[in-house]
């Protein structure tokens, strides 16, 4: 499945709409992988509090204190959060590609909509939307019930 971009007129320093140039930003999937890191990571603190509490106490991290001042400087804590963010959005760009090609339906449904005329593209994807929102509504429904549920037991 190819994923259509959004058309973005790009217009510095023009004078008129004609001599603007079209480029295309590729939205989705940024959008997508921030969701799930979102979810992931607020499913991680909720079930978890206590996993992250060394986070911050590794050695080669920097605590400075005098007086009524305190410098925090969690070098090897940054160096280690953004090796594990780097391969886990590294996993989801590829777990996206493979998905998008299962799923190559996803904005060709009956309700999209699409209108082109000339160097003008309107895509609104309708029914896929809707699609997308039931699915995600059903996931987080699913995800709070059951952080109620491990917060009950």
């Amino acid at each position: 499945m190819t994923i259509r971009p959004i058309p973005i007129i790009v217009a510095l320093g023009v004078t008129s709409a004609a001599h603007a140039q079209t480029t295309t930003i590729d939205l989705v999937r940024p959008l997508l992988a921030l969701a799930i890191v979102v979810v992931v990571v607020l499913a991680i603190w909720r079930l978890a509090p206590g996993w992250l509490s060394w986070l911050g106490r590794l050695p080669g991290d920097l605590r400075l204190k005098r007086n009524s001042f305190t410098l925090y400087l969690p070098i090897v804590s940054a160096l280690l959060v953004s090796l594990l963010l780097s391969l886990f959005i590294g996993t989801i760009g590829w777990l996206l590609g493979l998905v998008a090609t299962l799923v190559g339906w996803l904005g060709n449904l009956p309700g999209d909509i699409r209108i082109e005329r000339g160097n003008f593209t309107l895509f609104l994807p309708i029914t896929s939307m809707l699609l997308l929102s039931l699915l995600l509504s059903v996931i987080l429904s699913a995800v709070a019930w059951l952080l109620r549920r491990g917060k009950r037991g």
